[in-house]
């Protein structure tokens, strides 16, 4: 599964909460979130995507979920 973040309204605690889910530093986060549609996490499974989705959802992102199959064909 892919997560795609889509708006930016509150940047900053959008970068940190994609830092704490991804692992990223801050530079890394911050292009991540600025350079949109972006993949934040690749090859997760269902339920941790959605949760990951409802996190980044919080902060003012537009999430969007793809099953690897539907992005391979």
């Amino acid at each position: 599964m892919l997560l795609d973040v889509g708006a930016r309204s509150q940047n900053i605690p959008l970068i940190k909460e994609v830092r704490s889910v991804t692992g990223l530093a801050l530079k890394p986060a911050y292009h991540l979130v600025r350079d949109v549609p972006s993949t934040v996490i690749a090859e997760i499974d269902e339920a941790s995507a959605t949760q990951i989705a409802a996190q980044l959802a919080q902060h003012g992102a537009r999430v969007e979920i793809k099953i690897a199959s539907a992005i391979e064909e």
